[in-house]
């Protein structure tokens, strides 16, 4: 699972949850599939594994969660999955 998220096999990340394997697995470093998604800018796979139930604030032990994994390395489209701008409502959404 976490080699599947961090290389942003969306599709193989789902199947893997389809067929029962755990999103919550981590490595020796507390590493879990999110934090591998997010260090490596797959938001598709990011959404996929919160919309899941993974743990967007659960910490490596480097104390780094996902969304401090988005910011270290500059991927702005995950780290507004974490933490949504204004700016970043639909432009087509006039009920704002």
């Amino acid at each position: 699972m976490r080699e599947a998220a961090a290389a942003g096999q969306s599709d193989l990340v789902h199947a893997l949850l389809r067929k029962g394997i755990s999103l919550f697995e981590s490595d020796n470093e507390a590493t879990t599939a999110l934090h591998n998604a997010s260090q490596n800018g797959h938001a598709d796979v990011c959404r996929l594994l919160l919309q899941r139930g993974a743990g967007g604030l659960v910490p490596t032990k480097r104390g780094m969660n996902a969304y401090d994994l988005a910011i270290r390395h500059r991927h702005t489209v995950v780290r507004r999955i974490f933490e949504p701008s204004p700016a970043d409502v639909d432009v087509t959404d006039f009920s704002v």
